[in-house]
Formats: C-alpha cells, structure tokens, sequence
C-alpha cells in the first residue's frame, strides 16, 4: 500500500532529521565512517575538539588521526564490531 509507504518514508525522514540535529549541535565529535575506515561524515564539532573543519576529516582514513597508543585498541574494537554488528563505545 502506498500509504504505508509514505508514512514509513515521513517517519524515516523525521528520525533523520533528528539524528542530524543532535550530531550538529553536539559537543562530542560523531564521525561515520566506512568499513574501510574512510569517513564520509564528521559532526562541526570537530573545530573545537580537535582544529579541523569537518570537510577536512572527510574522506580521510579515521586511523591515520588516532594516537599511535591507541591504534591497537580502536582496530580491535573495529574488528569486532564488523564480526559482531554490535555498537561499541571507546572512551
């Protein structure tokens, strides 16, 4: 039915918006990034946190800008998290 359709597709965009607002207007820099590690999103916060323009982060490869210390750990989390699908936190 392509009401139902149309409201599913209401609903979606509604919930994107939303998710947008929060990562923009965010203190925490929120970065989506493919398996491969290139990020094809970076929350504006990053100016503050870390110097850069968003547009700057984008399309680079997310390792190349963690710590050496801590490259270890976030490719193990990685790792899992594309065995497991599950959400993972790194603090």
């Amino acid at each position: 039915d392509i009401s139902d359709y149309k409201e599913a597709e209401k609903v979606r965009a509604e919930k994107e918006l939303l998710l947008k607002l929060l990562a923009e207007n965010t203190v925490d820099v929120v970065c989506l990034h493919e398996t491969s590690g290139r990020l094809v999103y970076v929350s504006p916060s990053v100016k503050p946190v870390l110097g850069y323009v968003s547009d700057e982060m984008q399309a680079a490869v997310f390792t190349e800008l963690i710590h050496p210390d801590d490259v270890t750990l976030v490719s193990n989390v990685l790792s899992e998290v594309l065995e497991t699908g599950e959400q993972q936190h790194v603090k």
